[in-house]
């Protein structure tokens, strides 16, 4: 059977049922991504990178969890090339997620969302919109 493929034109009034992104897309020159990690053990992880030059601010909005703990909130991080600054704000824990931190970083003109635990087994998913 063909693969057929919808084309929506400027001023149509065609629809979609669904659409499926599966990395990076960009509307109007704001990119938004998706972040996805399951094995987040004692540490820092980096669970989140992209280029300084993308953009000046991000927004994630994201879950992390384990099988009995969970927390779902936004972070806003803003950078000018070599400064950067983090805001959490998030849920009441669900079980107790107190052991979790983000911290964000420039490395090698990247910016690095990094999460910091004090136990094994979390679980982090984020969407991301660059500004």
């Amino acid at each position: 059977m063909p693969s057929w493929k919808k084309v929506i034109t400027s001023g149509s009034d065609a629809g979609l049922n669904s659409l499926v992104v599966s990395d990076t897309f960009e509307v109007n020159g704001v990119e938004y991504r998706t972040y996805s990690n399951d094995t987040i053990n004692t540490g820092t992880t980096v669970v989140a990178t992209f280029p300084t030059t993308d953009g000046y601010a991000a927004h994630f909005d994201y879950l992390v969890r384990t099988n009995t703990d969970y927390r779902a909130g936004k972070i806003v991080v803003i950078w000018d090339g070599s400064n950067i600054d983090l805001t959490d704000t998030s849920t009441v824990d669900i079980g107790d997620t107190s052991g979790v931190a983000f911290d964000a970083g420039i490395t090698s003109g990247k910016v690095e969302l990094e999460i910091v635990t004090d136990t094994n087994g979390w679980i982090f998913k984020s969407d991301c919109k660059i500004l």
